[in-house]
């Protein structure tokens, strides 16, 4: 219990831990949302029984490795183009969720 009320009390006296946490937490709650939302959302579209989900999937794994390979040459551009190579890692972050926010914005 201890643990647990001094785990608080760092979260609440650093605004930078409060804030990666909440940027974690979003994050992984709409992963989790997604994928527990995914196939059946699918199996009710037309038409009947909706589409092949193996292929889906198939498809949201190649775009994870996609993502997974382009991020390093991405990282690498703004750290030399745009910000120092510390700032790198974060801009990309930030450029990959505009991209995401972007992506989920077009409808279907």
């Amino acid at each position: 219990y201890r643990q647990f009320v001094d785990g608080w009390k760092l979260v609440a006296s650093d605004s930078k831990i409060f804030r990666i946490g909440l940027i974690q937490a979003l994050s992984e709650g709409g992963t989790y949302t997604f994928v527990f939302m995914w196939v059946p959302t699918l199996l009710g579209m037309d038409p009947p029984g909706g589409v092949p989900t193996g292929a889906v999937f198939s498809s949201l794994m190649m775009a994870i490795t996609i993502g997974g390979v382009c991020f390093q040459p991405v990282e690498q551009f703004f750290g030399t183009r745009i910000t120092s190579k510390a700032k790198a890692p974060e801009i990309s972050a930030v450029f990959a969720y505009i991209m995401a926010s972007m992506s989920m914005a077009v409808p279907a």
